[in-house]
């Protein structure tokens, strides 16, 4: 009787709050994940728990709380077998090839990353589909790296037949292809998806227009915060970035999205497309644009949510911040499980969660105290969403990383308009001056002064006696209760100001 009361107690709390179901369905997902990381269950089992749970379900339909307590254990065992299930490795798989250690091998497969016609990579990603011993071919399935020793270049969809030494590199199959005649053939075939196929083409576009136009150490800046390219930046940016907690305005996150929808938005509505096909035609080159940054975790899940923010406004519907969050990283658990435990995952679920939930009160009683001045506001606005991001990552970082920035706020109010406007020159320039060569002379000077411009700021804030300093990393168990005091403290927030 107790049990049952508390029980309903709780539930009645959380009505209050007024959490939607699907932030509930991905809590028990998640936790279905981490029960399987640490303690395995074979997929059979965890099917026919699946099933027996379900027909509980149904009998008890009538009953009252147990349909629900037989559906969230459900969805706690369709994580677990998610991840049961990506953790399977065919016995076909490339893998195995690798117990016998160094070896010569021949495969066969299709080019399955994008090309390295200017990027000057020694390397790409095969999707093998053939083992080739003399004149006979296995079917074979995976992923190999492909390290190449000569200066073929090859495209995303190319059908190859590698020639090589196989070896393990941690943990992944790498195959060393040297310069000598038959090594690397192809084969003139193409396979892949067609819609990877135009963004990894749009992306060498403009990756040629930066190049060409601005100096390499430039050039490696724009292409890591425009186009998600990364692998040419001077460590020291990385390390200036992180010292003052602005490392997230480098890499493609978000904000880039967003930026991305605004300013097709903007040009769709210029040109007087109807309403519908502009909305279907943003969503659509959202996609295109979240391939061509690689998919990471902050694009996927920023690209979710502005297409059910779309969708929404497409249907005249208010959209929930909370449902487009957790659909996002369902959506991404849902393809990959291990995601969960990724540190960039996390962080960035976590920062927009804070953002949006805290920011709204913390600018609220910072314009109590302020002049209603549209400078103050503008800043206040900044501030609130600098704080509340760091809020929500400092324990992750603190507990990963060891260090904590406590200029990251202040940073952040400055480093971030900054990165936007150079992010807008970056567009700028790879989309007019591609079309427009008459343009591209001022374009390039103007990203190349914003891009000083930035990278000075970033230097002079990482040089603060406060920019950062080291900490004693927190246990796992004191992150966990960290997040669950801000969590409620958060809801109990947005529930008192919207009561």
């Amino acid at each position: 009787m107790g049990a049952s009361y508390l029980l309903s107690l709780l539930v009645a709390q959380f009505k209050k709050l007024q959490i939607p179901p699907l932030v509930f369905g991905c809590i028990f997902f998640c936790f279905g994940i981490i029960f399987e990381r640490h303690w395995p269950f074979a997929c059979r089992n965890l099917l026919a728990l699946v099933a027996l749970f379900l027909i509980a379900s149904i009998l008890f339909l009538k009953k009252r709380f147990l349909p629900e307590i037989c559906l969230s254990i459900i969805i706690f065992l369709f994580g677990a077998l998610c991840l049961a299930q990506k953790q399977l490795i065919p016995k076909d798989s490339v893998i195995y090839l690798m117990n016998s250690g160094s070896r010569t091998i021949c495969l066969k497969g299709n080019v399955d990353s994008e090309n390295a016609n200017f990027l000057k990579k020694r390397f790409f990603l095969l999707k093998v589909s053939r083992l080739v011993q003399k004149d006979q071919e296995f079917k074979v399935s995976g992923h190999v790296f492909v390290r190449l020793y000569n200066a073929q270049n090859y495209f995303y969809g190319d059908e190859v037949i590698v020639r090589g030494t196989l070896f393990k590199y941690r943990g992944r199959p790498v195959v060393c292809v040297k310069n000598k005649p038959g090594a690397l053939i192809f084969t003139g075939r193409k396979s892949g998806w067609w819609l990877k196929a135009l963004a990894l083409a749009s992306k060498d576009r403009m990756k040629k227009v930066i190049v060409q136009h601005l100096p390499h150490f430039s050039a490696s800046i724009l292409s890591a915060m425009v186009l998600g390219d990364g692998s040419h930046l001077a460590p020291f940016v990385k390390t200036m970035m992180v010292k003052t907690g602005t490392w997230h305005v480098v890499v493609v996150s978000g904000s880039h999205t967003v930026f991305v929808a605004f300013v097709l938005f903007v040009v769709l509505k210029i040109f007087k497309i109807q309403r519908t096909l502009r909305i279907l035609l943003i969503m659509g080159l959202l996609w295109i644009y979240c391939l061509i940054t690689g998919a990471c975790a902050p694009v996927v899940r920023a690209t979710i949510m502005t297409e059910a923010f779309l969708l929404s406004f497409l249907i005249r519907r208010n959209p929930l911040f909370c449902n487009s969050l957790c659909l996002a990283a369902l959506f991404i658990l849902f393809l990959n499980p291990l995601e969960l435990f990724n540190i960039g995952f996390q962080l960035s679920f976590l920062s927009i969660f804070f953002i949006v939930v805290l920011s709204p009160k913390i600018r609220e009683y910072c314009l109590k105290c302020l002049p209603q001045k549209p400078v103050v506001v503008s800043l206040v606005n900044c501030f609130s969403v600098s704080c509340a991001a760091w809020l929500g990552t400092a324990p992750l970082i603190a507990s990963n990383f060891g260090n904590v920035s406590l200029i990251a706020v202040a940073a952040n109010m400055v480093i971030v308009p900054l990165a936007t406007v150079v992010i807008a020159a970056g567009f700028a320039l790879v989309v007019l001056g591609y079309f427009f060569d008459f343009l591209v002379g001022p374009l390039s000077f103007g990203a190349e002064f914003l891009i000083a411009v930035f990278l000075k700021c970033s230097h002079i804030l990482s040089l603060c006696p406060l920019a950062s300093f080291e900490v004693v990393k927190i246990p796992a168990f004191a992150v966990v209760f960290c997040y669950a005091a801000l969590v409620v403290f958060a809801l109990a927030v947005s529930h008192s100001s919207r009561s």
